[in-house]
């Protein structure tokens, strides 16, 4: 598998980050394309599935920029692409450290179903 810089990585799916220091996702409205980050070590099996699982945010977490436009991109996904989307999977380069840098590689996903809205 290819390994990406986390820019390069939203390139390779057609889309760009608002921010290159702290967008977690990024969406082409033109293609109906919406790119999201998650972290490899939260991803598990369950059930014979694989599934995305992460604790609780902090608010700290939650208020940064970065947090927010995902939330808009997810939502706007349900609206727009039929919930599909694509996934950045961020290898971090501290393990499981709070403060993550996913310098150390990224690795595309092409395509996976967001969460059903609760």
């Amino acid at each position: 598998m290819t390994k990406h810089t986390h820019t390069s990585a939203f390139a390779h799916f057609g889309t760009s980050p608002r921010n290159v220091q702290w967008s977690w996702s990024a969406r082409n409205e033109d293609t109906k394309t919406v790119v999201v980050t998650l972290w490899q070590d939260e991803f598990a099996r369950k059930d014979g599935c694989t599934i995305y699982e992460r604790p609780a945010l902090h608010r700290q977490v939650r208020s940064r920029h970065g947090y927010p436009e995902m939330m808009d991109n997810l939502t706007w996904a349900q609206a727009h692409c039929g919930g599909l989307l694509r996934v950045i999977v961020a290898i971090a380069k501290c393990g499981s450290a709070w403060k993550r840098d996913p310098v150390s590689g990224v690795i595309g996903v092409e395509q996976g179903p967001l969460i059903p809205e609760v």
